[in-house]
């Protein structure tokens, strides 16, 4: 079976090029982070690659609380990796982006095909959002 690598996928204007699950140790809050591209946007500023990094917290209630289905009780940032590579503290004024409205448009896309793609690899029978 090997070890599942996400296989970049476009979604409308946007290039998803990788997404990930990772935790902090064993105690810190799990987050879904990938890179995805805007090949098409309004403003030339818009174009290129961009970070996205998504907390979300959970109800306990038992539903089918995956990243894909996160709603209201989100976190999510975006910055352009060019202004990242500025290595300046300027990227957290002029190069963070909206989180609500990139949720919306591309990482929760990105996540849930992140879910669909892991688990066909891993042969699990999805009950949830990533069919």
């Amino acid at each position: 079976m090997g070890i599942f690598k996400f296989n970049p996928k476009k979604i409308g204007d946007f290039t998803v090029k990788s997404v990930d699950y990772h935790r902090n140790g064993i105690c810190g809050e799990g987050f879904m982070t990938g890179i995805f591209t805007c090949n098409k946007a309004k403003y030339e500023e818009e174009l290129g690659d961009f970070v996205f990094t998504m907390f979300a917290s959970w109800s306990g209630e038992g539903k089918d609380e995956t990243f894909g289905n996160a709603s209201g009780d989100y976190k999510c940032a975006i910055l352009k990796v060019d202004d990242i590579n500025k290595s300046d503290l300027d990227m957290f004024t002029g190069g963070a982006w909206r989180g609500d409205v990139y949720y919306s448009n591309i990482v929760q896309g990105a996540i849930r095909e992140y879910e669909r793609q892991r688990d066909k690899h891993y042969k699990i029978h999805s009950t949830g959002s990533n069919k």
